[in-house]
Order: C-alpha cells, then structure tokens, then sequence
C-alpha cells in the first residue's frame, strides 16, 4: 500500500514522514531546512521535487536521502532558462509534474510557467499577466495545463 507523505513546516526547519495507512507511524524521512517551500510534484518514478519560493530554487528528494538542489541557485533571483544548474527563478510558488515526468513550475516573480524536462532543461511554456500573483497548476493526461490563479 503507498505511503502518504507528509512535509510539516514550522519556523526555519521543514520536516517530511511517511505515514503507513495500515499502522500510521510516522517514520522521519529526512530533515532540511526549506525555507517558503511553496509546492511540490512527484515523479513517476517517485522522486519529490519542492519549490521553494523564499531560496528562488527547486529541491529534489528521494525517500531516505538528503535533499539536493535541483535547479536554480540559492537565493540568486532572476530569470535564465537553460541546463537546471545554470537555471534562475524568480520566486517559483508552485510545481507539478506530467505523465512524461516533466516539471512546470508557476515562476511568479518572472510571471512565466516555466518547464523542466526528463534532462533537467529549463524553458519557458507562457508568460502570464503580471497581476497574477499566485497560481496551482495541474497537468491533464493530455499534457493540458491548467492554473488556478488569485491576483487578477
């Protein structure tokens, strides 16, 4: 049966457990700090990715390991599409992923939704209307993608 996972912010720490539906322990999975982790996807392959709005940044996590940056550079706002390392964002509030494990992510301080292929390549899909200040995103099995957006 799939775990649930859970990731429980409070002051400058973030923590993420696993919750098993048939005992419901919590087992701690890692801790980090993730400052303003805004969003979050999951992989097909089961790979977690955070974006992290406060560090301009998107984390990936696997189960049982440490957090590592994934695209962007800490706290180095801006906008540069390109390899994920060479990557800038500007404030990324929310994050999901594809059927074809491709990431879009609501870039907000660059009003762009943005997408990170399988290869970690950073492109921009649209620009959107500055006033939007917030948005969930979501992907239909069509590659469709929808947002959900406050700030008009």
């Amino acid at each position: 049966m799939p775990g649930v996972i859970k990731i429980k912010q409070y002051d400058r720490n973030a923590e993420m457990q696993r919750i098993n539906p048939a005992t419901n322990p919590f087992v701690n999975v890692f801790d980090r700090n993730l400052i303003q982790g805004s969003g979050v996807a999951v992989s097909k392959s089961g790979t977690i990715f955070v974006s992290d709005a406060g560090r301009h940044i998107i984390w990936k996590l696997n189960e049982g390991t440490r957090p590592v940056l994934f695209a962007g550079k800490t706290n180095t706002p801006g906008f540069v599409n390109g390899t994920a390392a060479n990557a800038r964002f500007n404030t990324p509030k929310d994050i999901v992923a594809d059927t074809a494990d491709n990431l879009y992510v609501f870039d907000s301080g660059n009003h762009r939704i943005r997408k990170i292929d399988a290869n970690g390549n950073i492109s921009t899909v649209t620009q959107v209307n500055a006033s939007i200040a917030d948005a969930s995103l979501t992907v239909s099995p069509s590659g469709d993608i929808y947002a959900v957006a406050s700030g008009i």
